[in-house]
């Protein structure tokens, strides 16, 4: 599922229609167990006490982590928190207890296909360049001379989609050899979903649905329900196109992506390395509970190691990249055993008749495949819920009192609370979906008038950003949009000569910079935030004092900031930026040159480097600095920085005394889309 024009149009509407579905399934099990004459809510075997004390661990720390409220709603771009984990919990119970008829879990495993299938039939559009919705900043790998679009279909990235498709890969390859009458019905599935696999270009995933498919052989092959003629024309027949077709359209890609590891100049492997180094540190620091869910995204600045912008800088990660490692660090050592006392059950629950079953083969695939990809890919709330779903399953199967025909159980009474359930949730719900609604209209805004700047946009999407920054004022997230987004239109009004309105803005985007820092204190964003817009004030101050404290208040709020993310690049930049509109040369020096022990390499870092020295009147040094500007790496997009430096360099070679430079320098600049 997505929702194109909210701010998140993947994760937020995947949340809510977990959260929903999951409110009906325990108002419907609640309503039931009241009804009937036996009803009971206790927990039933080892599975249900071990997924509780899971969530009580999870409970605890979030309570006694770094910051309960992030841990308890989770990241903006996640949305992995308490909340959520309270939710994938409910489901796995329910799960157990909804698939004790051979139908239902047959049922389900449908609908799981179904979705996968539908996820892999848009990301091959996506591939072909046939995508109707026109995403930004789609993902794109070239190798050996071929752009290849990673499709991120409904889930929004590739390597999300590819956690999805991997278990639902494994499972139709089971169906595949137990089913040897419907062949002509799973074969398709099974081309789609391994073509679809195959553009993800995501390793893990391959990796994964590898492992679940040897599993659907082995269990096949024990199992000796399908001839291993029929086994291997099923695989000819169901990988076979699709294999061909990645040779002929993605074989430069696949190979780049295989061989990438052992290639010294790529990004991917350091940084998932410098990732992991973070993740441990982490624990390090929260032994036993670690420290809180979903908070790595929140903590990664501070345990950033310094290789990871020198050497694969990929931006600010949300999660581990690894399920396993997410876990380690942030519910710790406790949490961690108490998810892997999971595998008890799951693992006593394949004997006798379970493990012989034809049916039961698909679900063990594809658990397989899931379990082995979040060990080495984040599994997202997608497939946090395909894992909950068949966890339960697997365990129903086991259960003796599963039987294969269904029983008549009346209906009235689970879907009146299932109903109410519902709607209560829809309601709590309504303010924060509406809060994404604004956000993504903001954005919309900020990106159009960024790139043409008309008043009237910055106003629209101000006004937008306020909106959800009060509708959902525990997420810091529209509060730094709103901050953003006024702070823009100060530097455009200032440009206009509007100083008045420019103050204006100004105050309003400190205000709202100061609101992100009280909601999330251990954010460096909203500390940086708060530094940016006190420069922009002090750069507008009408007396010395007034600017001489807002640019005081300026350089606390940065020193914050560094303390809390000691290696971030981005922020060096910004400190930098501030500096030279303060026209402050030492502090300006002083943060390109931490920019530059982290990033020797970056053209940024040199005429940040450069623009300061030409304050300090050190002009030399300036042109110096600036050749090595002109022949060290620069990020996409920064066409006009390097325009900058090259005027600079003539101005300095015609003998100028660099004015030309420095009023460059204080421009107005373009602000990124958040």
């Amino acid at each position: 599922m997505f929702v194109p024009g909210w701010l998140d149009p993947f994760i937020a509407p995947k949340q809510a229609l977990l959260l929903l579905g999951v409110s009906a399934s325990v108002g419907a099990l609640l309503a039931s167990s009241l009804a009937a004459p036996r009803g009971s809510l206790m927990p039933r075997g080892a599975f249900e006490w071990l997924v509780l004390l899971w969530l009580a661990v999870a409970t605890v720390s979030t309570v006694r982590g770094v910051s309960p409220l992030r841990s308890l709603l989770g990241e903006p771009a996640q949305r992995e928190g308490l909340v959520t984990l309270v939710a994938l919990a409910a489901l796995a119970l329910a799960s157990r207890r909804a698939h004790r008829i051979d139908h239902a879990r047959r049922r389900t495993l449908d609908a799981l296909l179904l979705g996968s299938g539908v996820a892999a039939a848009y990301a091959l559009l996506q591939h072909a360049g046939l995508d109707p919705i026109s995403w930004a900043n789609p993902t794109h790998f070239i190798a050996g001379g071929t752009d290849s679009v990673r499709p991120g279909s409904t889930l929004g990235s590739a390597i999300l989609l590819g956690v999805v498709l991997a278990p639902a890969l494994a499972a139709t390859t089971a169906r595949l050899f137990a089913e040897p009458d419907r062949l002509r019905l799973h074969a398709p599935l099974a081309v789609l979903l391994c073509a679809a696999l195959l553009s993800t270009l995501s390793r893990g995933a391959w990796l994964g649905a590898a492992i679940g498919v040897v599993v659907a052989i082995v269990l096949a092959a024990r199992g000796r329900w399908a001839p291993r003629t029929h086994m291997a024309r099923a695989l000819l027949v169901g990988f076979g196109p699709a294999l061909i077709w990645g040779a002929i359209v993605l074989g430069p890609p696949i190979i780049a992506r295989l061989t990438e590891s052992a290639d010294p100049a790529a990004t991917s492997g350091p940084a998932r390395f410098a990732i992991a180094e973070a993740a441990f540190a982490m624990f390090r620091a929260h032994p036993l509970l670690g420290s809180g869910p979903d908070t790595f995204g929140l903590l990664f600045s501070q345990f950033q190691p310094a290789s990871y912008a020198r050497q694969a800088w990929i931006g600010s990660p949300v999660n581990a990249h690894s399920a396993a490692l997410q876990t380690l660090a942030t519910v710790g050592a406790l949490g961690a055993l108490a998810l892997l006392a999971m595998a008890g059950p799951l693992w006593s629950a394949g004997r006798g008749r379970a493990t012989s079953s034809p049916g039961a083969s698909a679900i063990i695939a594809a658990l397989a495949a899931l379990i082995a990809t979040a060990c080495v890919e984040p599994l997202g709330i997608a497939g946090a819920a395909v894992l909950a779903v068949l966890a339960g399953i697997r365990v129903a199967h086991a259960d003796p009192e599963s039987s294969p025909t269904a029983s008549a159980e009346p209906l009235a009474a689970p879907m009146f609370g299932g109903l109410v359930a519902l709607i209560a949730c829809g309601i709590t719900l309504s303010g924060w979906l509406r809060a994404s609604i604004d956000g993504g209209i903001a954005r919309t805004r900020f990106e159009l008038a960024t790139r043409s700047s008309p008043v009237p946009q910055w106003r629209e999407g101000a006004s937008a950003a306020q909106s959800a920054m009060y509708t959902s004022p525990f997420d810091d997230v529209y509060a730094h949009l709103s901050s953003d987004l006024r702070l823009a239109l100060s530097r455009h009004l200032a440009f206009t000569r509007d100083t008045l309105g420019a103050i204006q803005q100004a105050d309003i985007g400190l205000a709202d910079a100061e609101r992100a820092v009280l909601v999330e204190p251990l954010r460096a964003s909203g500390h940086q935030r708060v530094g940016t817009a006190l420069s922009q004030l002090a750069t507008l101050a009408p007396t010395d004092t007034l600017r001489a404290r807002r640019a005081f208040g300026s350089r606390a709020a940065f020193a914050q900031a560094r303390r809390l993310a000691p290696n971030d690049p981005l922020l060096l930049v910004e400190c930098a930026r501030a500096a030279l509109d303060q026209r402050a040369g030492d502090w300006a020096l002083a943060s390109a040159e931490a920019l530059l022990a982290l990033s020797p390499d970056s053209g940024t870092a040199w005429a940040l480097k450069a623009a300061a020295l030409l304050q300090l009147g050190r002009s030399e040094q300036a042109r110096e600095a600036l050749d090595a500007a002109a022949l060290a790496s620069w990020e996409a997009g920064s066409e006009r920085e390097r325009a900058m430096v090259e005027l600079a360099r003539r101005t300095l070679e015609a003998g100028s005394t660099g004015r030309t430079a420095q009023g460059s320098a204080s421009e107005p600049r373009s602000v990124p889309a958040p």
